[in-house]
């Protein structure tokens, strides 16, 4: 030990920079900005500060902790330039790497099942969804233990509606007519609204519920569809809310 005192009190030591040390044991990920706000998101954590202002809409690198998600972030320029630490805003996601690769390859697994179960329901005919219905038995009548006859007067049978002219007829039929070109016609169904009803019954699946076969077959075809994938990620983008800092 005094040797070693003795020669650390001549020797230098050279000590790494602040720079240096963020790069230690931090892994990477190359993410773009929002261009809205500035926002950075990983793993479903949202992170932010002032100077990502200024670079909306950028393609930029982040370095982060793999076991401590919730603990912020560093961010860089493709060339390699600091450019500040981003605190999380909104810790809704995962907060370590492994959880999140764990929640992806179950996912993966269960819309690979789903996947299954819908091209099985689509093979289905009719008669092979009639079979899975059970059969209804009628209850049996319950047998009754107290009979008491019935006293009071019967009611007398209701009195046959009065027969009407012609004229009269084609009157009421015209009425009728006239009012119905008054009916508001009925409401179209938005781009949002079919995105709601396929999220039910994904939800319903993936819930374990069984769902009609026409509902699976239509929510396979619809899952296909530019519609549904651009309505998806206006979903993850904004979670059908307006977002704020």
């Amino acid at each position: 030990m005094a040797a070693f005192e003795e020669s650390f009190a001549r020797v230098p030591v050279k000590r790494a920079s602040e720079a240096q040390r963020r790069l230690w044991l931090l892994a990477a990920e190359g993410i773009r900005a929002s261009k809205r706000d500035g926002v950075v998101r990983l793993l479903g954590n949202r992170y932010w500060a002032d100077f990502l202002h200024g670079h909306m809409g950028q393609q930029l690198v982040v370095r982060f902790d793999p076991e401590d998600l919730h603990g912020g972030v560093h961010v860089y320029r493709l060339d390699g330039s600091y450019l500040g630490f981003a605190g999380c805003i909104e810790a809704v996601g995962f907060n370590d790497v492994e959880a999140a690769r764990e929640h992806s390859r179950a996912r993966r697994q269960w819309m690979k099942a789903q996947r299954a179960m819908l091209d099985a329901a689509r093979k289905m005919t009719p008669a092979d969804v009639a079979d899975l219905i059970p059969p209804m038995t009628e209850a049996p009548t319950p047998e009754a233990k107290v009979v008491r006859l019935v006293t009071e007067p019967m009611a007398a049978p209701a009195p046959k509606p009065a027969a009407i002219s012609e004229r009269e007829a084609e009157v009421h039929e015209r009425v009728i007519a006239d009012l119905s070109d008054y009916r508001p016609a009925p409401a179209e169904e938005t781009p949002a609204d079919r995105y709601q009803r396929a999220r039910d019954a994904e939800d319903a699946l993936a819930a374990g519920r069984e769902v009609p076969p026409e509902v699976a077959g239509w929510l396979g075809g619809y899952q296909q569809t530019a519609e549904y994938r651009s309505q998806r990620r206006l979903y993850e983008d904004f979670g059908g809310r307006e977002e704020t800092i």
